[in-house]
């Protein structure tokens, strides 16, 4: 049986063969005059399927992004088939990105009958992108029937937070005795204006705190405040040492600043530092030697009791200033001393017996130019100092003279 059938629609139709519909035979069987069958109508061309038209940028720094989507030939018969894409627009603005490098994967196929390619379509659009929905078209070209299948791609952009932090130093030195301060600029690197809120992290025993984040100066924490795109802050920050510890010069410490995204609070991102405890010098000279009263020609050991204040090894220089007729009896050295340590120091001098009295001053200089001195006074006897002086000689004849010898040979 042979007959003509021109389907209206595609789609999987039932067809049915009928005998004797009216019943107008007698048969011994009447169930078996009915056959049905289902034929698969096709039409010709392509379809793109893609389970993920719409992408959302997930990072201000991503450059690219990706779909995933199948090349269908709707017929049974065999056919050649590309794939092409358009520029992308945005939608608010309908401005086009010509510049967009577009690449698919494979572009030509060779598709047998109700066959699929399975494709991928990658754009490279820079980072930042700005806020926005972004539309290009992908379309599948059946080109043995030349019908075209177009669909559309969307990437939804929306403000996308990343900050970054940049510090004037790979390593910050630190005073072991007063606050040190310095500044860092805080970057919005990502596609809109926004805050971050920024943490800081000290080591133990020492406190970092923002100059002018907020109201309460020196807190650790702070808001940076709404910063534009591709702008910074400038923040201010300070460090503090210990109060009741010296911390040991070349002490390596570590600290950190983190930002968290006020658009994202699960996004954050963490900067850590090196912070280098700097050479303090500091000491202190007590004199334990008493005195009362000097001779002019008087010997005097003076001894003092040295203590390193400093946070390093320190090697101390004395020097003497004294009043007239004062001076050294014996050279002076050097002390060195450790952190802490104590020492002792005797500085002799003498009078050359027309010594005078007044300020004496020893002054101890570091090899860095730190000085330390003590300051004391010098009280010396004022002693009669005679002196005798030949006037004249008379002799019992009644001469006489001016000078020794003057008057001449006499019995």
């Amino acid at each position: 049986m042979t007959w003509q059938w021109n389907p209206t629609s595609e789609g999987e139709k039932q067809i049915s063969i009928w005998i004797d519909p009216l019943d107008q035979i007698d048969e011994l069987d009447e169930n078996n005059n009915l056959y049905t069958t289902s034929v698969n109508v096709t039409t010709p061309g392509v379809r793109v399927v893609c389970d993920n038209p719409l992408q959302t940028l997930d990072s201000a720094s991503r450059t690219t992004t990706k779909w995933e989507f199948r090349l269908e030939n709707t017929a049974l018969l065999p056919t050649n088939a590309s794939v092409e894409a358009t520029k992308p627009t945005r939608i608010s603005d309908g401005m086009y990105f010509n510049d967009w490098f577009i690449s698919i994967n494979n572009t030509n196929h060779s598709l047998e009958g109700a066959g699929v390619a399975h494709i991928s379509v990658t754009i490279v659009h820079g980072a930042p992108l700005a806020p926005g929905t972004y539309v290009f078209k992908v379309l599948g070209i059946d080109v043995d029937n030349g019908i075209t299948y177009p669909i559309d791609l969307r990437l939804q952009v929306p403000i996308l937070p990343l900050v970054r932090f940049s510090l004037p130093f790979e390593e910050l030195l630190v005073s072991a005795a007063e606050a040190t301060s310095f500044d860092i600029d805080v970057w919005n690197d990502g596609n809109g204006a926004q805050g971050y809120d920024l943490f800081l992290s000290a080591p133990t025993g020492w406190h970092l705190g923002f100059d002018d984040l907020g109201g309460n100066p020196g807190a650790p924490s702070g808001s940076s405040g709404h910063i534009a795109p591709t702008q910074k802050r400038v923040v201010g920050i300070t460090v503090e040492p210990p109060q009741d510890l010296l911390t040991a010069a070349g002490t390596r410490l570590q600290a950190s600043l983190r930002g968290v995204s006020q658009v994202d609070p699960s996004l954050s991102w963490q900067s850590d530092f090196d912070l280098v405890v700097s050479k303090h010098e500091a000491g202190n000279m007590l004199l334990e030697t008493n005195f009362g009263q000097l001779d002019p020609d008087a010997h005097l050991n003076l001894q003092f009791t040295v203590t390193n204040e400093g946070n390093s090894e320190t090697t101390w220089q004395p020097a003497v200033t004294m009043p007239g007729g004062w001076g050294l009896a014996q050279p002076l050295h050097p002390l060195t001393l450790l952190p802490t340590e104590v020492g002792n120091m005797v500085i002799s001098i003498d009078g050359n017996g027309l010594a005078v009295g007044g300020t004496v001053t020893v002054q101890m200089t570091s090899e860095a130019g730190h000085q330390m001195s003590w300051n004391g006074s010098l009280d010396v006897k004022i002693v009669p100092l005679p002196q005798l002086s030949f006037m004249s000689v008379g002799l019992p004849d009644g001469s006489s003279s001016t000078t020794p010898l003057g008057a001449g040979d006499h019995p």
